[in-house]
């Protein structure tokens, strides 16, 4: 099977016609997924989110529900990584140039990248998983997704795929910083009632604390964790308009 030479780069250098197909099952299917990359980082910019919500973009985008638009992308995603990595794996392999999984960016960078993408996609995805493991657990995993992402930055510098994914990540993290340090709030009491296998907590809230439509908040209890910090859906209390 001879008669082809396309050598862009050393690592997708075509030699004959078994070399091109499987280097194009695996590109078709990454370059098609670039907008999910984004996405699944800018999704989960929740400040962001809250406030293009307030915007008249609100009626165009469905900022009210990206956490499903994150979960489908992570889906897609997670089978993408294994297709894409798979075709490489094997075209490497076959044409005697395995060393490339450790000794250049691109493949060392992918092989970290499909490493990384059970721990953070199947714990969250498979049921089995959902109900064996905690979610403090699940969700620090799902945190190694910002490794995932500062990685795949180094996969492929000729297509510019560092600077895709360096401003989705880049996006994400100042997000994640600004609600660290602006959108975090001391609560001096809460009360806690006991409903069977739930609880239901209720507080004042406290001055500049505003709802605006979130479904869930992220509450640290100190003599239980000081690093913890467990979801709670919220809404505004039935009878008192500024307790949550």
């Amino acid at each position: 099977m001879s008669g082809i030479c396309i050598c862009p780069r050393e690592t997708v250098c075509v030699k004959n016609v078994r070399s091109l197909v499987f280097l194009a099952l695996a590109h078709l299917s990454a370059y098609a997924d670039y907008p999910l990359y984004t996405l699944l980082f800018i999704s989960k910019a929740n400040n962001l989110r809250g406030f293009l919500q307030r915007t008249h973009l609100s009626e165009y985008l469905p900022l009210d529900d990206m956490h499903e638009l994150h979960r489908f992308a992570g889906k897609v995603v997670g089978v993408e990584v294994i297709w894409h990595s798979f075709w490489h794996i094997l075209r490497w392999s076959l044409e005697g140039e395995i060393s490339f999984l450790t000794s250049h960016i691109t493949g060392l960078s992918g092989l970290i990248a499909l490493i990384l993408t059970p721990f953070i996609v199947w714990p969250m995805l498979f049921e089995t998983l959902r109900k064996r493991i905690s979610f403090e657990v699940r969700k620090g995993l799902h945190y190694l997704s910002v490794v995932w992402g500062v990685v795949i930055c180094f996969h492929a510098p000729a297509r510019h795929i560092g600077i895709i994914m360096g401003i989705a990540v880049g996006i994400y993290g100042a997000d994640w910083l600004y609600g660290y340090y602006f959108r975090v709030y001391r609560i001096p009491s809460l009360h806690f009632h006991r409903l069977r296998d739930a609880i239901e907590v209720t507080w004042e809230n406290p001055p500049g604390f505003e709802n605006r439509g979130a479904g869930y908040v992220y509450i640290c209890v100190p003599w239980v964790s000081k690093t913890e910090f467990h979801a709670f859906s919220v809404m505004g209390h039935r009878t008192r308009p500024n307790h949550s």
